[in-house]
């Protein structure tokens, strides 16, 4: 019984189905009748058209003709179900060749996905080192100068070299670059009385603009120190630049070993060993078609058996007398 309670039929539903019937007749047209009979052909075991379906295949239908001539030379069948053997035996074999051959082909497209995905690799790998060893450049530069200061635009950069993740010598470079950024200038003693500096308004006009931003409250245009990373000052800073830049270059030759490593891991992906491994059948058909080709070997072998038996049954035949 179904746990699917069906539709009551009423008078209008079956008039309805009456009228909708005569239209899903299917395919009328010689086209479409065509294009039915060729669809979801795969293996063509049960096609009524088997030179249509052989080429379908990829095979070619003469191949089959000459190598049911060569097997009825080989047999000399005696009668019709004798030939009608012979032909099956010659389409068994073509079945287990197609078999192997659908095999290799599944090969053959794992190992161009393999190609297609090693080349894309490699492509992404190229361009994610060139960036990284592009920043690490940039702020190796930078910090040749004398007095450098930690800028928004170091920081930008590296941050787009690691981001949020900075373990080892990235974090230790952090770390230096934020004890590089500018002093703040130290607080001027203000007067008790007027509450303004001493000599307030007694110095001598910028002379030019650039001079006038370098005066200016927040003129300078970087980040702002880090609670527990103290602001190196005076000499310190020469030290902690040294510092910086040798960590720097150390990590830039690390980026180059680390691109060299990886190019070698993709060159690996050439070698026969390796390009056997991925040619290992492992598509999801390639079961089946190992399952064809051994049904293709058992029918050839059995349908041998039978012919050898039939041969000697044959009056006048040695086994017979």
């Amino acid at each position: 019984m179904s746990l699917i309670k069906k539709p009551e039929m009423t008078p209008q539903r079956l008039a309805a189905n009456q009228a909708n019937g005569p239209r899903s007749h299917g395919a009328t047209t010689p086209e479409g009748l065509e294009r039915i009979r060729e669809a979801n052909l795969r293996h063509g075991f049960y096609s009524k058209a088997p030179d249509e379906a052989l080429e379908k295949l990829g095979e070619d239908p003469e191949e089959l003709k000459r190598l049911v001539a060569s097997l009825n030379e080989r047999w000399q069948p005696a009668d019709e179900l004798e030939e009608r053997l012979v032909r099956r035996q010659a389409r068994a074999v073509l079945w287990m060749e197609r078999g192997d051959r659908q095999l290799e082909s599944m090969s053959v497209q794992q190992l161009e996905e393999m190609d297609h995905n090693v080349d894309r690799l490699a492509a992404e790998a190229k361009a994610r080192y060139e960036k990284v060893l592009a920043g690490l450049t940039s702020l190796e530069y930078a910090t040749r100068e004398e007095d450098y200061c930690f800028s928004n635009g170091d920081l930008l950069t590296f941050d787009s070299i690691y981001g949020d993740v900075r373990q080892g010598r990235p974090a230790d470079i952090c770390v230096l670059l934020y004890r590089l950024v500018k002093p703040h200038p130290p607080k001027e003693p203000k007067d008790s009385a007027s509450g303004h500096p001493p000599d307030a308004g007694k110095g001598t006009a910028p002379e030019n603009d650039a001079e006038k931003v370098a005066q200016e409250p927040g003129s300078y245009r970087g980040p702002d120190p880090l609670p527990g990373i103290p602001v190196a000052e005076g000499r310190e800073r020469q030290q902690v630049r040294s510092e910086l830049r040798k960590l720097i270059k150390e990590e830039i030759e690390a980026a180059k070993a680390a691109r060299v490593r990886r190019g070698d891991e993709l060159v690996e992906t050439t070698s026969p060993y390796f390009r056997d491994c991925i040619a290992a059948p492992t598509h999801k058909g390639a079961a089946l078609m190992l399952r064809m080709e051994e049904a293709g070997f058992r029918q050839v072998k059995g349908l041998t058996a039978l012919l050898i038996t039939l041969k000697k049954k044959r009056p006048g035949s040695l086994e017979e007398e």
